[in-house]
């Protein structure tokens, strides 16, 4: 998830502005072979070693490391939001798929009672047959409407 993938950034920010308290050490060391000058020695090697600290950076160090836990706590509330906000829509989504499910069997249910009246009831076809269109109609309506709804929650559940 991207806000994750920027608390872990800001959290590593930290620790870098953590590590302008360190002082740097350099070992350094070399050989020289040389036989122009008669007065040096003709093999000649050295190792030296040199730390720099800053003393005096007018609370640049503070500063820097107080704005990076500004940081990493404004990515760590936006990780919370956004599961926050990922939850809630997969709770509509839920609620949504499940309503429309029950509208689907609701209107299969009364299709499936207008097929009843219509083989009890023969005065006039053309009057049943229009109202067991419509409802076949809502019915097709219902179910797509649950597609859809179910569609939804498997995009909000599509990365777990």
């Amino acid at each position: 998830m991207e806000a994750e993938q920027s608390a872990i950034k800001a959290r590593a920010g930290r620790n870098l502005a953590k590590l302008e308290y360190v002082s740097d050490v350099v070992v350094l060391g070399g050989y020289s072979h040389q036989n122009m000058i008669p007065l040096l020695p003709g093999d000649f090697s050295y190792i030296g070693v040199m730390a720099t600290y800053t003393v005096f950076a007018s609370g640049k160090r503070e500063h820097t490391v107080k704005m990076r836990n500004a940081q990493v706590e404004a990515a760590e509330l936006a990780v919370q939001l956004t599961k926050a906000k990922v939850a809630a829509g997969v709770k509509t989504s839920y609620f949504g798929m499940d309503r429309s499910r029950t509208l689907s069997q609701l209107s299969q249910r009364m299709v499936s009672a207008s097929r009843v009246v219509n083989a009890g009831y023969q005065a006039d076809g053309s009057e049943v047959k229009e109202e067991r269109a419509r409802l076949e109609a809502e019915m097709f309506q219902a179910e797509l409407t649950y597609r859809e709804a179910f569609a939804r929650l498997m995009n909000f559940m599509g990365d777990r």
